[in-house]
């Protein structure tokens, strides 16, 4: 005898799909529950996230960095999105910038990059992090 299965939701379907698991043996009920809500996260803040790769907004994020100094680097750090490009530049006087890395790819949440020689004794120096879609 041939069983139609329907669902309201693909929700309800994961759900049914978790628990057939835990009445096969598959899974222990302590786990179920938790396992499933977890996944549910999981996948509601993966969908969020391409959402804004697909309609460009990921672009309009601020890029906030912090800055570490030592006695002959600097290391400006800052958050990151995956697939993203960021470099770091610098300037003494706010119009003219030099890059101080290459572009490079995020593959992970943050980013740093250190100027292994940062001071000046006749010139300030400020850094900027660039970063775009594509690489300059």
């Amino acid at each position: 005898t041939a069983i139609d299965l329907q669902w309201r939701t693909y929700y309800d379907a994961a759900d049914q799909a978790g628990q057939s698991r835990r009445f096969g043996g598959i899974h222990v009920s302590e786990d179920d529950y938790h396992g499933r809500i977890t996944g549910s996260q999981a996948g509601i803040s993966a969908y969020n996230l391409a959402a804004k790769y697909w309609s460009g907004n990921i672009l309009a994020e601020k890029v906030v960095p912090s800055m570490s100094m030592q006695p002959t680097s600097v290391t400006m750090s800052t958050p990151t999105q995956r697939g993203l490009y960021y470099h770091l530049e610098r300037s003494s006087n706010l119009t003219n910038w030099t890059p101080v890395t290459t572009s490079t790819r995020a593959t992970n949440t943050t980013m740093s990059f250190t100027d292994p020689t940062p001071f000046s004794a006749n010139a300030p120096r400020f850094y900027r992090i660039i970063w775009g879609a594509s690489a300059p």
